[in-house]
């Protein structure tokens, strides 16, 4: 438990869903806590779980060429105008999924004779804290916010995920205000 805070609630999971509105478009969803802030009440993020769909690409590419899509998440306590790194101060996890389609001339000429190369990767931040800390971040303000973004593909991309986490109240109103105002200054 981190200090200063008291557990007032069982673990609670959080699912969420966010889909492109066209391809290759960011998008941003806002996550509703419902925290009660005149009890100095937290969300203690203990775990993040992201199941992005998998980036899709033109595969009728002219042999000898190589073509690489993207699906990229993240999870943030500021609203952003861009997929977030874990560089960022606000935020808690991150996600990359990319599909790399290679066209190679064949046997005798043709194009994509004995298949194409296919390649998927995919890289999430840790999904839950590492092993010495015992939560991911705290959440003071009312909302979290999940963003999606797809590079190069051909259908929109989506993410459904879960937030694993617990509601917390801070021991007294000065550290309810430093976890604020720490949140609200790591834009």
């Amino acid at each position: 438990m981190p200090r200063g805070l008291k557990q007032t609630s069982s673990p609670i999971i959080i699912s969420f869903g966010i889909d492109e509105l066209a391809n290759n478009t960011f998008i941003q969803e806002t996550i509703q806590l419902g925290l009660n802030p005149l009890d100095n009440e937290v969300f203690v993020v203990t775990g993040v779980k992201f199941d992005q769909s998998l980036p899709t690409i033109d595969v009728t590419l002219g042999a000898g060429l190589t073509e690489t899509s993207f699906s990229r998440v993240s999870l943030s306590k500021n609203n952003r105008t861009s997929v977030g790194n874990l560089s960022d101060t606000n935020v808690m996890a991150t996600g990359v999924r990319a599909t790399q389609f290679t066209a190679y001339q064949g046997l005798g000429g043709f194009p994509n004779a004995g298949g194409p190369i296919v390649v998927y990767a995919e890289q999430n931040s840790f999904d839950t804290p590492v092993a010495d800390m015992e939560y991911l971040d705290i959440v003071a303000t009312d909302n979290m916010f999940v963003q999606l973004v797809g590079q190069n593909n051909i259908g929109a991309m989506s993410c459904v995920g879960k937030i694993y986490g617990y509601r917390a109240r801070a021991d007294s109103g000065s550290i309810y205000a430093a976890l604020v105002q720490s949140e609200l200054l790591s834009v």
